[in-house]
């Protein structure tokens, strides 16, 4: 299929061949490069093989690389023969044209099993591998496991197939009886379980962590906002301001509701105004300081409220005048000329300001004052004035 906008080309059958044939006797390795490098890795292998011809080992990534060689009798020693780089078994495979390590899907590495407890009388290869072909697929026990230099664990190299269920124990039994045996992996390659592939683990795995940000995307997308609520909603819902309009919705329900046309609306009639705030109404965390708020408001009020005396109030009256005409500005001219004096004194009447006092006429009376006295009605707020 031929894709759009995309540049294509043919190579010729001749020039193809010609390409391929430096490659012929070459072989594809594989190794754990996880904790040895591959340089290292190349010259253990060349003290191993012994080659007639001329060996190149080229990294292709994630393990693999080429072996290049020039006879077909090196490919076969390399073949035929098992060939170990610290406790791991070199992976061989013939040679292919367009090799992509990228499409190299697999789940199966080389692991060391070790079997804690066995008995010695097991430490033989051939029942070691039988007790491991259960998990994987036996390669080769150690030196030490085949010496029984230590009786604490047999240790088998086996590869393993890490996209199937790995068993903690295994039943062996014998003609004496039978025992579980514990199966332990100390060192494991790096496996993606949402791939199914070694080579990088699920934590750094592409694919999982696009589908991850797509969904999360998605439901961010579809998530309804729930409007924030300052108060608590079961606070409010068992106030008792709720309560009585839940009550009060199922009295009026009982009626039946007909169309008509509404001439007047009444109003149930309250005893006083401030009774018919409902301090339950705001519930949650704010109650307390709605209740400050109502007592300073009562505070005021009641001080408002206070009747002050008559001749109390004569006096304030007084002192506020005085007050009145010391702070208003009154320029004092010479007292030589007697004319002078009359336009200082007609300026000076006229720079005071008038105002209501105690010797004006005022219609407001307080009620049950018989004296006949001009007194002025009190504030209904809260002054405070400077005593003589």
């Amino acid at each position: 299929m031929l894709y759009p906008k995309v540049p294509s080309i043919d190579l010729p059958d001749d020039l193809f061949e010609e390409a391929l044939n430096p490659w012929k006797f070459s072989l594809i390795g594989r190794l754990n490069l996880q904790f040895i490098k591959f340089v290292d890795a190349a010259v253990i292998l060349r003290q191993q093989w012994k080659l007639s011809g001329d060996c190149k080992l080229i990294p292709l990534g994630r393990g693999f690389f080429t072996i290049k060689l020039d006879n077909e009798l090196d490919r076969i020693i390399i073949k035929a023969g098992q060939w170990e780089v610290l406790n791991q078994v070199l992976q061989v495979r013939n040679w292919s044209s367009n090799f992509r390590p990228s499409a190299q899907r697999t789940s199966k590495a080389q692991v060391w099993v070790r079997l804690p407890g066995l008995g010695l009388e097991f430490w033989k290869e051939k029942i070691l591998f039988k007790i491991c072909k259960e998990i994987g697929t036996p390669i080769k026990i150690d030196a030490a496991t085949e010496k029984c230099e230590s009786g604490y664990y047999a240790n088998v190299l086996v590869e393993m197939d890490f996209a199937q269920p790995i068993p903690s124990k295994i039943w062996i039994g014998t003609k004496y009886g039978g025992f579980f045996q514990d199966i332990s992996t100390q060192i494991l390659p790096k496996y993606c379980h949402y791939c199914k592939i070694i080579g990088h683990v699920t934590a750094d795995c592409r694919i999982s962590q696009s589908k991850s940000n797509a969904a999360s995307s998605e439901s961010q997308k579809n998530k309804t906002q729930v409007p924030f609520d300052i108060c608590d909603r079961p606070e409010v819902e068992s106030s008792p301001s709720k309560l009585q309009a839940s009550t009060s919705n199922s009295v009026h329900q009982h009626h039946p509701v007909q169309d008509s046309l509404v001439t007047n609306i009444t109003t149930p009639a309250t005893k006083d105004n401030s009774s018919a705030i409902n301090p339950g109404l705001v519930g949650g965390r704010f109650n307390i300081l709605n209740s400050e708020d109502n007592k300073e408001e009562e505070e005021i009020e009641k001080t408002a409220n206070v009747e002050i005396p008559t001749q109390k109030l004569l006096h304030i009256a007084e002192v506020t005048e005085l007050e009145m005409v010391q702070t208003s500005a009154v320029k004092k001219l010479p007292t030589s000329n007697s004319k002078n004096n009359i336009l200082s004194k007609g300026s000076a009447e006229q720079a005071i300001p008038r105002s209501k006092t105690a010797n004006e006429v005022v219609k407001n009376i307080v009620p049950g004052n018989t004296s006949g006295g001009k007194i002025v009605n009190p504030v209904p707020h809260k002054y405070t004035f400077r005593k003589k």
